[in-house]
């Protein structure tokens, strides 16, 4: 008895690993030619998309402003995270923000300028299905579709999850937009309304093939016939 429910256990704890394994994963998507409205200083657009998720570096535009990006690929209809990475402290918290994306050509936008970069496209405003913010942070998403946070914390991640219901995406855009509920107006924390975005990347929610979810679901269930059958 004891010899089965041993084995009984390892074939429950390797079903539940598989299962888990076969649950939806991120696929990140390639960003490039960052381009802003404006840049300060040492903190231009391109600092955040270089993968660096971590130090001083990152992007500032000094107050209200836009940047964009391509897609290195042609994003499809789904569910895909967007992760605003903040590392910078010193108060530097976005606090409030909107997500677009464009099904424009490349060509069309995105020229790679820190400063008086081409960020006009036809963008589509995006509302968020899903907001994650730092523990003990607040939010709201307004009736515009921007995100304003709460109770900022010192350092941390935004993780906002949209539902694409088109196809063919080359762009995504980050507008940092004013409130009077932040410092001067915002659209940051610190003393005098900025902010320092260090990291922005973006991640597709992959389906586990439909086979690999179908052989866990059978194996799970075989294991309880083989459990009801014993006792």
């Amino acid at each position: 008895m004891i010899r089965i429910a041993t084995v009984r256990g390892v074939c429950l704890a390797a079903m539940t690993f598989l299962w888990i394994g076969a649950s939806a994963q991120a696929a990140p998507i390639l960003l490039q030619n960052g381009a802003a409205t404006t840049s300060l200083t040492g903190l231009d657009v391109g600092q955040a998309s270089d993968g660096t998720t971590t130090g001083a570096g990152g992007w500032s535009s000094g107050g209200p402003g836009t940047a964009v990006w391509e897609t290195a690929t042609d994003v499809g209809m789904g569910a895909f995270n967007v992760t605003l990475n903040q590392a910078f402290g010193f108060g530097h918290m976005i606090g409030r923000f909107r997500i677009s994306v464009t099904t424009d050509d490349r060509s069309m936008f995105a020229d790679g300028l820190a400063n008086g970069g081409d960020v006009t496209a036809n963008w589509i405003v995006l509302s968020p299905t899903s907001v994650t913010v730092p523990a003990g942070m607040t939010f709201s998403v307004l009736g515009d579709d921007t995100i304003i946070t709460g109770n900022p914390a010192n350092t941390g991640d935004y993780v906002v999850g949209y539902n694409l219901g088109i196809t063919g995406v080359t762009g995504i855009r980050i507008e940092l937009v004013q409130h009077p509920a932040l410092p001067l107006g915002g659209p940051g924390y610190a003393a005098n309304g900025n902010f320092v975005l260090t990291e922005l990347s973006m991640d597709a929610v992959v389906a586990p093939e439909p086979g690999t979810a179908m052989l866990v679901a059978l194996g799970l269930v075989a294991l309880g016939v083989g459990r009801r059958r014993r006792r």
